[in-house]
C-alpha cells in the first residue's frame, strides 16, 4: 500500500482500534478465547472498517486513474489483514486463558467476522466506484451499515424470537445464560445468503463500471447475468428464512404452535400434540398466576397476557433462540416457556416480567441503564420477589445461608453495570429477589412501584443502595436466622458458589460437547457420548459435576477400567478423594451401576458411602430424601433395586417407566409408592400420583439412619400429596394434606407455597 497514504493511514488507525479491543477482550471472561463471544464483539468492527477501507481503496484508485482491478484487489489485501489483527490479538489471550476449541472457533470466526468482512468489503466497493467523492461515499456506506441492523431489531422488538442473523455481525442469539451456540444449519444457510449477494455485488461492479473507472456502462452479458444470479439466490434463500431457520416471525412460530386455549386472562398458544386437560389446567394455572403478580405491583389484570408453551427447548429454542431460559417480551405482553408443568412457579416469574413493564417507561417497558441497557438485577428482582412461594427455602432463607457459608455477596456490585451476569444466575436471581422483596416488605408498595417504574433506590426509598444494603442484612437474620442450619449453609455453598455464565472454561465449547452427549446418550450411542464428555472433561478439567457425569455414562457403558481411572485420576470426582455428600452419593451411584452391569450385586463399599453421607446431613432436604432412597433400594428385590438406583442415579426416560413397573409390582413399598408419585406428579398424571402418595405416607415412609425421629419424607410426601389432590379436584384430600404439611414444613419457601395452593382450592374445578 506505498503510494497510497490515506488507505494506508486508515488501515493503521482501524488495526489500532482492532487490537485495542481484542486486548480489552483479553479481561473479559468467555470473551478471552477464540469462540462464540469475541467473534460477536470483533465482527461488526471488523465490517465497518472493511467496507470503509474498501471505500477508500476505490476513491484512490479513482485519483490515480488506477484499474478497478487493483483496487479491488487493495481493498480485499486490506480486509484480509485487518482481520487477522483480532484474530492473532484472541489467540494470544487464550494462551493465558487456556485454550478451547480452537477448530471450532475459527468456524466461529469464519462465520462471523470473516464473512462479514467479506460483505462489507463488496458492498464498500460498489458504493465507492457509485458514488465518485470520497467522504460521500464513506458516509453513505456508513448509513448502509446502520440500516443493515434496521430489519433485525424490528424483528427482535415485534417478533417473538430472540435472536437475529445481521449481514455484518452474524448472529446474535439473544440471552446470554444460553451458552449453547453452534455454527449449525441455520447460520450456514445465513452466509450462503450472504455469499450470494457478496457475488451479485461484485459482478454489479463489473458490471456498471468499464475497467479504467469512467463510469461507462458495461454491456457484458455476463456479468449483469451473474449479479441478476447473486441476488436472486440471495433472495430466494431469504424467502425461506423461515424454513432455514434464520428469521422466525410471529406467522411462523403460530403455525407450529397452533392449539390454542384462551379466557378472560390469558391466551396459551401451544403445540397441538399437547393433552386438551394439560392445557385446560395451565390456563386456569396463568389466571391464577396473572392476578398474583398483579396484586403483588399493585396493577389491575386488565389486559389479557398472551403464553406461548413449547413443546421442550428443542422446539423454542429452533423457533425463538432460546434454548434453556424461559423468558417474556413485556413490550409485547407475552412470555415463551418450554415443557411447563402445572404448577411451576417459572410461570408467575415470566408473568410477572409482563405485569412490571406496565410500570416501566420506555419501549422496552422495563428498567434501563444508559437508556437502553436492561437492568437486569432489577427485572429479575423484580419478578424473584413477586414469585417468592417456591419449594424449600425462600429467597431470604437462601440469600442469608449462602451469605454465612462465605459465598461472596456484593449487593452493590450486583446492582452495577453488567455484574448481574458475573455472577451465577442461580445467586444473581436468589440475591435480587431477597432484596426487592425486602424493599416491598420495609419500605411497601409504593417504593416496590417506583423501582419497577425505574427510579434510583435512593428515590425510591429515601436511602443509598449501599445504606439498604446494610438494612437488607439486618433484616434476613430477623425473618430467616431461624432457619439456617450447617446443611443449610452447606447447601448454600455447593449450589451457589461459582462464576457467570460466562466464567467458566470454554463455556461455549463444553455446553456444545456436553449437549451432543446428551443426544448420543437418548440414542444409546454410549461410546460417542462418552468421548463428547471427555472432551468437555479436558475443557473445563475443574468442573467436577461433568467428570461426575463422565463416570456415570463409564459405569453404564461397562467401562469398569475407564470408570477406576478416572476416579483415580481425577481428585473430587466422586472418588474417595469427595468428601462432599455429592461426591459419596456420586461415587456410589457409580459403583452400584457398575455392579449392575457386571451382573452382581452392588458391595457393602456403596452402603458404608451411602449411611457416612446420611449421618453427615441433618436436614430434611433433597439430599437426605434421595440417600435414605437410595440405603432402602439395596434391600428391594434385584429387579426393583436395579430400576430405584437407575432412576436416582438419573437415568433416561426407561429407567423411569421401570420405576413404575417397580412400584406396581412391589405396591407394599412405601419408598417406591413415593417415588412413583413424585414420577407421576413431575408429568401431570395427578389422580395417579394422589393414589401413589396417600399409599406411601399409609404404608409408612422410613427414618435416617440413626435417628428415629428424623422423617425426611414426610413434610415433602404431604406436600407434594396436597399438590396433586389440589390439581385433581379433591378439595377435601388436598385441605388436610395441606395442613399436615404445613405443620411439618421447615422453610417459608414451602410454607408459601402451602398457602399458594389452600388459595388455588376455591377456583380450581373438580374432577377436571
Amino acid at each position: 500500500m506505498a503510494g497510497r497514504p490515506l488507505l494506508r493511514r486508515r488501515f493503521a488507525s482501524w488495526g489500532a482500534i482492532l487490537l485495542l479491543v481484542s486486548l480489552a477482550l483479553s479481561f473479559l471472561p468467555g470473551f478471552d478465547v477464540l469462540s462464540f463471544h469475541a467473534c460477536l464483539v470483533i465482527a461488526p468492527l471488523l465490517a465497518m472498517a472493511a467496507g470503509s477501507l474498501a471505500v477508500t481503496a476505490v476513491a484512490e484508485a479513482r485519483q490515480c486513474g488506477k484499474t478497478l482491478s487493483s483496487a479491488r484487489g487493495r481493498a480485499f489485501v486490506a480486509a484480509g489483514l485487518l482481520s487477522m489483527v483480532p484474530l492473532v490479538g484472541i489467540l494470544a489471550s487464550a494462551m493465558f486463558a487456556g485454550p478451547c476449541d480452537w477448530q471450532y472457533g475459527l468456524a466461529f470466526y469464519a462465520a462471523g467476522p470473516l464473512a462479514s468482512a467479506v460483505l462489507a468489503t463488496c458492498a464498500g466497493i460498489l458504493v465507492g466506484v457509485a458514488i465518485p467523492r470520497r467522504r460521500w461515499a464513506v458516509a453513505s456506506w456508513s448509513l448502509i451499515f446502520v440500516a443493515s441492523f434496521i430489519l433485525p431489531v424490528v424483528d427482535l422488538f415485534r417478533e417473538p424470537s430472540v435472536f437475529f442473523y445481521a449481514p455484518f455481525l452474524g448472529f446474535f442469539p439473544g440471552p446470554l445464560y444460553d451458552v449453547r451456540l453452534e455454527v449449525g444449519t441455520p447460520y450456514l444457510a445465513f452466509r450462503a445468503m450472504c455469499i450470494a449477494i457478496a457475488v451479485g455485488l461484485w459482478a454489479l461492479v463489473d458490471a456498471i463500471t468499464s475497467i479504467d473507472l469512467r463510469l461507462r456502462i458495461d454491456r457484458r452479458a455476463r456479468w449483469w447475468a451473474l449479479a441478476a444470479a447473486g441476488f436472486g439466490v440471495g433472495w430466494a434463500l431469504f424467502g425461506r428464512a423461515g424454513d432455514l431457520g434464520f428469521r422466525e416471525t410471529r406467522e411462523n412460530v403460530q403455525t407450529v404452535l397452533s392449539g390454542e386455549v384462551s379466557d378472560r386472562w390469558c391466551t396459551i398458544r401451544h403445540d397441538p400434540s399437547e393433552n386438551p386437560a394439560r392445557m385446560a389446567l395451565l390456563l386456569k394455572d396463568c389466571g391464577f398466576r396473572y392476578r398474583q403478580a398483579s396484586a403483588c405491583l399493585g396493577e389491575s389484570p386488565d389486559a389479557p397476557l398472551i403464553a406461548y408453551i413449547y413443546r421442550d427447548d428443542a422446539q423454542k429454542a429452533r423457533l425463538i433462540g432460546a434454548r434453556q431460559v424461559d423468558l417474556a417480551k413485556p413490550w409485547l405482553g407475552e412470555i415463551h416457556i418450554s415443557d411447563l408443568a402445572v404448577g411451576d412457579p417459572v410461570l408467575q416469574h415470566e408473568i410477572a416480567h409482563v405485569v412490571a413493564g406496565r410500570l416501566a417507561p420506555g419501549f422496552l417497558r422495563m428498567p434501563v441503564k444508559f437508556g437502553v441497557v436492561p437492568d437486569m438485577a432489577r427485572v429479575e428482582g423484580i419478578a424473584q420477589a413477586c414469585s417468592f412461594a417456591d419449594d424449600g427455602p425462600s429467597d431470604h432463607e437462601w440469600a442469608l445461608a449462602m451469605e454465612l457459608a462465605g459465598v461472596a455477596n456484593d449487593l452493590p456490585g450486583l446492582f452495577g453495570p453488567a455484574s448481574f451476569l458475573n455472577a451465577s444466575p442461580a445467586r444473581a436471581y436468589t440475591v435480587s429477589g431477597s432484596f426487592i422483596a425486602f424493599i416491598k416488605d420495609v419500605y411497601g408498595i409504593d417504593s416496590f412501584r417506583a423501582i419497577a417504574a425505574g427510579k434510583t433506590f435512593e428515590t425510591a426509598t429515601g436511602l443509598t443502595l449501599e445504606a439498604l444494603a446494610d438494612e437488607w442484612r439486618q433484616y434476613l437474620w430477623d425473618v430467616a436466622g431461624g432457619a439456617i442450619t450447617a446443611d443449610l449453609m452447606a447447601r448454600a455453598y455447593g449450589r451457589f458458589l461459582g462464576p457467570g455464565v460466562l466464567g467458566h472454561r470454554c463455556a461455549v465449547d463444553v455446553a456444545r460437547m456436553v449437549g451432543d452427549a446428551i443426544e448420543a446418550e437418548e440414542r444409546g450411542e454410549l461410546d460417542r457420548a462418552e468421548s463428547c464428555l471427555e472432551a468437555a472433561v479436558r475443557h473445563d478439567p475443574g468442573a467436577v459435576g461433568l467428570r461426575r457425569a463422565l463416570l456415570r455414562l463409564r459405569a453404564r457403558a461397562g467401562d469398569l477400567k475407564g470408570v477406576a481411572d478416572l476416579a483415580a485420576g481425577l481428585a473430587g470426582a466422586g472418588s474417595s478423594s469427595d468428601p462432599s455428600v455429592a461426591g459419596r452419593v456420586s461415587a456410589g451411584d457409580v459403583r452400584a451401576i457398575a455392579a449392575r452391569v457386571a451382573g452382581r450385586d452392588p458391595g457393602p463399599d456403596v452402603e458404608s458411602g451411602w449411611v457416612s453421607a446420611a449421618v453427615a446431613v441433618r436436614h430434611h432436604g433433597p439430599e437426605l430424601r434421595s440417600l435414605v432412597a437410595r440405603l432402602h433400594a439395596l434391600d428391594l428385590p434385584p429387579r426393583a433395586r436395579d430400576a430405584t438406583l437407575e432412576a436416582l442415579a438419573g437415568g433416561d426416560g426407561q429407567a423411569m417407566d421401570a420405576l413404575l413397573a417397580a412400584a406396581a409390582e412391589v405396591p407394599d413399598d412405601a419408598v417406591l409408592r413415593y417415588l412413583a408419585g413424585r414420577l407421576l406428579y413431575s408429568v401431570g398424571q395427578f389422580e395417579e400420583a394422589f393414589h401413589d402418595l396417600a399409599a406411601a405416607l399409609a404404608l409408612g415412609l422410613p427414618v435416617a439412619p440413626g435417628c428415629v425421629d428424623d422423617r425426611p419424607f414426610d413434610a415433602e410426601a404431604w406436600k407434594t400429596l396436597g399438590k396433586a389432590a389440589t390439581w385433581a379436584g379433591d378439595a377435601r384430600m388436598a385441605r388436610m394434606a395441606l395442613s399436615m404439611a404445613m405443620d411439618l414444613a421447615l422453610y417459608e419457601g414451602d410454607r408459601l407455597v402451602i398457602e399458594e395452593y389452600l388459595m388455588r382450592l376455591a377456583e380450581l374445578p373438580v374432577n377436571l
